[in-house]
């Protein structure tokens, strides 16, 4: 009898322990344990969430822990762990400014601002209080943003080039890399090269960023009006939309970096002209024009 009652704490110990172990590997903020419950893709409506009409979902961005998007002309986040199951919170708005595209590098939020002032803005995202500072202005309809080597790099989709401004001085001017750019949507950079989506030619280009002066080359052509574009270290993705045809639905797809001859690889067909895509770790997001976000885990 007394064998088996410590058989049985024996047992209710190692149950206990184990329990516990589970608990804290799910609580901890490493976004590999932040796997959705919710079906693969899992699609959240923001007009419903924050009880608006006819609202478009632009930009994204992300950090560790939560992810950023424009949606009504404000700017707002959610946390990963979270999507989904709370309404998001809003992180910006003001209506002097028309957010289109995010990027988040060393605890500040740089927005591109389509706005009267055509500009590109920092936001401080370790004070809740601060407002965002402009960087430059008077550009010609600034989109895509990306970092590559301390360098803010910038499309202008109007204006038809890429910028680079050097984070390091806040009194720099920007420095043209290239022109005569049509239609540069959103960018995002790999191992040296900006890849750029060309909503207009339905083209994907790279601008080598190591060695100025080498003109753009076309990666990818024939696609439906690419628009938003990201990265990992092996795989290129982006979304297509087509304005041109009966329809609504666009798509989302992704080729490997490494092997230029690999196929382009469809992700999801039936989104509703998709617009960015944000990439963090083993999740990626889509937003969607009518006002959605569509979340995928891998």
């Amino acid at each position: 009898m007394i064998k088996t009652n410590k058989t049985r704490l024996v047992s209710f110990i190692s149950l206990f322990l184990i329990t516990c172990v589970l608990i804290y590997s799910c609580s901890k903020d490493d976004i590999s344990t932040q796997k959705s419950t919710f079906p693969n893709p899992h699609t959240i409506n923001l007009n419903t969430l924050l009880s608006t009409a006819n609202a478009k979902a632009l930009g994204l961005a992300s950090n560790e822990k939560f992810l950023y998007f424009v949606f009504n002309k404000s700017i707002y986040s959610v946390q990963h762990a979270e999507f989904g199951i709370v309404a998001p919170q809003l992180v910006y708005s003001d209506s002097t400014i028309d957010p289109v595209e995010l990027l988040v590098y060393n605890h500040t939020l740089y927005i591109s601002d389509l706005g009267i002032n055509q500009q590109i803005l920092s936001l401080d995202l370790t004070n809740s209080n601060a407002s965002p500072q402009t960087l430059v202005s008077g550009l010609s309809s600034p989109v895509g943003l990306v970092v590559y080597q301390n360098n803010l790099y910038f499309s202008e989709w109007w204006g038809g080039t890429i910028q680079k401004l050097d984070l390091s001085n806040n009194s720099a001017n920007p420095t043209l890399i290239a022109s005569g750019i049509l239609r540069a949507t959103h960018i995002t950079e790999n191992n040296g090269y900006l890849y750029i989506c060309h909503e207009a030619t339905g083209e994907i280009s790279k601008l080598n960023l190591t060695t100025p002066g080498i003109p753009t080359s076309i990666v990818f052509s024939g696609l439906r009006t690419p628009w938003g574009i990201t990265n990992d270290a092996n795989s290129l993705y982006f979304t297509e939309r087509d304005f041109n045809s009966n329809t609504s639905l666009g798509s989302a797809s992704k080729t490997d970096l490494i092997n230029s001859t690999s196929p382009i690889m469809s992700i999801q067909n039936q989104l509703e002209q998709p617009i960015d895509i944000e990439l963090r770790e083993n999740i990626l997001y889509v937003s969607q024009y009518g006002g959605s976000i569509t979340r995928f885990d891998n």
